[in-house]
C-alpha cells in the first residue's frame, strides 16, 4: 500500500519521487527533502495522484506536547496570543551537500522545532529571521525568529548552536493564551498556569 524511505534528505526527495509517480503512499524520515521547493513538489505530486504522505516529525507525539495542545484547545486557554521556542544545543556539522553548518541544522534538526510550533499554536502568517554565525560556514551560531501567527498571535523563536560542545540539547516552550499559559521543558514536564489556580473557594 505504501513505501517507507527512510534516510539522507536528498533520497527522501529522489526515491519518494519514484514511489510516489508508480502510485504508491509514502513516509519519509524528516526532512522530505533538503528544499522547501522539493518539498512541496512532492506534496503537490502526491496531491495529484491522490495519494498520502507522511513525514517523521516526532515532537508532536511525545506525552508532553500532546497532553499541552489539549489544554492549548480549551475554550478558557483562549486563542494562542504568544508562543516562545528555545532550543539549544552544540555544534551542527554540514550534512547533505548543505554546505553551512547553521543552513544544514535548519533541515536537519530545527525543522523538528517548526513543526512543533505550528503543532500547538496553529498556521504562521509570516516569518523574519536573522542568523549569526560564529564564523561564515561553520558548526555553531544562532536564529533569532519573530513568527506572525495567522490568528494575529506571535511568535519568538531562540535557536542556538552556542551552548555546548557537544549534541545535548535544552528545549523550552511556553505558550500563552488570555490569562492562561503552560510550560514544556525537554519534551518531559508540562506545568500548567490557569487564571484560578488549580482549586476554587466560595466566597
Amino acid at each position: 500500500d505504501g513505501v517507507c524511505v527512510i534516510g539522507p534528505a536528498p533520497m527522501h526527495y529522489e526515491l519518494g519521487m519514484q514511489v510516489l509517480q508508480k502510485g504508491f503512499h509514502l513516509y519519509t524520515e524528516k526532512p522530505s527533502a533538503n528544499t522547501s521547493r522539493q518539498a512541496a513538489e512532492l506534496a503537490e505530486t502526491a496531491r495529484a495522484r491522490g495519494l498520502v504522505t507522511g513525514c517523521g516529525f516526532m515532537k508532536r507525539h511525545s506525552v508532553a506536547f500532546r497532553a499541552a495542545r489539549s489544554l492549548i484547545e480549551r475554550d478558557e486557554f483562549g486563542p494562542v496570543s504568544m508562543i516562545e521556542v528555545r532550543f539549544t544545543q552544540g555544534p551542527y556539522r554540514a550534512i547533505w551537500g548543505v554546505k553551512s553548518g547553521m543552513r544544514a541544522s535548519l533541515v536537519g534538526q530545527f525543522v523538528h522545532i517548526f513543526d512543533l510550533t505550528r503543532f500547538l499554536a496553529g498556521d504562521v502568517r509570516s516569518v523574519r529571521a536573522r542568523l549569526y554565525e560564529k564564523e561564515p560556514g561553520g558548526p555553531y551560531g544562532a536564529f533569532a525568529v519573530l513568527l506572525e501567527l495567522a490568528n494575529g498571535g506571535l511568535g519568538l523563536m531562540n535557536l542556538n548552536m552556542l551552548e555546548s560542545d557537544t549534541w545535548h540539547f535544552n528545549e523550552y516552550v511556553r505558550v500563552t493564551g488570555f490569562q492562561h499559559w503552560l510550560d514544556v521543558e525537554d519534551m518531559l514536564r508540562l506545568r500548567y498556569h490557569p487564571l484560578r489556580g488549580w482549586t476554587e473557594q466560595d466566597d
